[in-house]
């Protein structure tokens, strides 16, 4: 069973509310080893992630997700992306879409199999990358860790395995929670606020966002048939000029922008507020567009919450690309947005970035009348 090293083995369950988060220590007085089984709900994630600081500060040999239920899963993604704790994970433990089925996750367990991905953190590695579960036939294999603990795994079984993938399916469909690659899982991630912490090891989890090296981040334009099909207004008054664009792609908006600077005798369209497409996704966003429809103000409406929006791409174009000493107008105070009030990371352009008052949701941008040439 392997030799012990000398020290007690300790149980400790940590305060995750009504969830679970249980650490287990071993090995020498000199060098103790640790164990975490779960990271409670984000409600709890402040206390257990002090706690494991404090005793597992040299870091986890094994983190183990029993399964993907909020109260088990919330504070695992929160830990595993927590760059001002930065604890070290030797491994993973953790049946994600790749061991349950090829594409299958729920949204949860699919951004932390994507976040363990990004973060290079290897994933089951004790079972040859598949899936952590007993044999169907034979002895069950006996895993040994570093400082003598050994672990067996009694379940769960491939049939239940089985039968978890089907209703993985069902749930991404009905919820429309399906992701077609690791960064469109990592986006949703980005934009579910309360499983974010302070500081992340994804876009500017080690510092502030930096503009020019989102701008090299490939972001291929947008051509979905309904996105295409947006309305796009064009509304002004008083001397103001506002775009309104929906969720248009970057072809149709182009399409429209140049049929009407021809028909005006315009080289580019001067705006007041530019609403940005499709709620400030990079993919919707070109350098040509911005170029032609300078803005006082680009306006980002979206809280995050499901498609990660606005991509933090997207605002680097209108940064390095849009109307100097423009403002950037949020609807939502969150980390998201926030990040974007740092005068180091708008640059040496003049610009700004507005928020709703604090405690408030929603913003109203007051447009006074503007002299208008004969």
């Amino acid at each position: 069973m392997g030799e012990i090293s000398g020290g007690p083995l300790e149980l400790e369950l940590l305060p995750a509310k009504h969830g679970d988060a249980i650490l287990l220590t071993w090995g020498s007085l000199t060098e103790r080893h640790h164990l975490l089984i779960d990271g409670g709900p984000a409600s709890a994630y402040s206390k257990v992630s002090a706690r494991l600081g404090e005793v597992a500060s040299n870091g986890l040999d094994l983190l183990v997700l029993t399964h993907i239920d909020a109260d088990h899963i919330e504070g695992t993604l929160l830990l595993t992306n927590d760059a001002g704790l930065n604890i070290r994970i030797g491994e993973y433990w953790f049946n994600g879409p790749a061991q349950i089925a090829p594409k299958l996750g729920v949204a949860q367990g699919e951004m932390l199999a994507a976040l363990i991905g990004a973060r290079g953190i290897p994933l089951n590695a004790a079972s040859g990358k598949a899936a952590i579960c007993a044999p169907d036939t034979g002895s069950r294999p006996v895993h040994r860790l570093p400082g003598g603990l050994t672990i067996t795994v009694l379940g769960p079984d491939r049939g239940s395995l089985s039968k978890l993938s089907a209703e993985w399916l069902n749930s991404l469909q009905d919820g429309g929670l399906m992701f077609g690659s690791e960064e469109q899982a990592l986006e949703a991630l980005r934009g579910r606020t309360k499983l974010n912490p302070a500081k992340t090891f994804l876009s500017g989890g080690k510092g502030p966002p930096s503009v020019p090296d989102l701008l090299q981040k490939p972001s291929p334009n947008d051509t979905s048939t309904p996105n295409r099909s947006s309305i796009v207004l064009l509304v002004e008054y008083a001397g103001n000029t506002v775009l309104l664009p929906g969720d248009a792609t970057p072809l149709a908006l182009l399409t429209g922008v140049q049929r009407l600077l021809a028909e005006r005798s315009l080289e580019r369209l001067d705006l007041t507020a530019f609403k940005l497409p499709h709620h400030g996704s990079t993919r919707n966003l070109t350098k040509e567009l911005l170029q032609l429809l300078p803005a006082d103000n680009y306006l980002f409406s979206s809280d995050g919450g499901k498609f990660g929006h606005p991509d933090d791409a997207g605002v680097a174009k209108c940064l390095a690309y849009g109307k100097p000493g423009s403002a950037l107008v949020f609807n939502y105070r969150n980390p998201r947005t926030l990040r974007w009030q740092d005068e180091d990371v708008l640059g040496p352009r003049g610009n700004r970035a507005l928020y709703p008052v604090t405690g408030a949701e929603g913003v109203v941008l007051s447009l006074t009348a503007q002299e208008q040439e004969e």
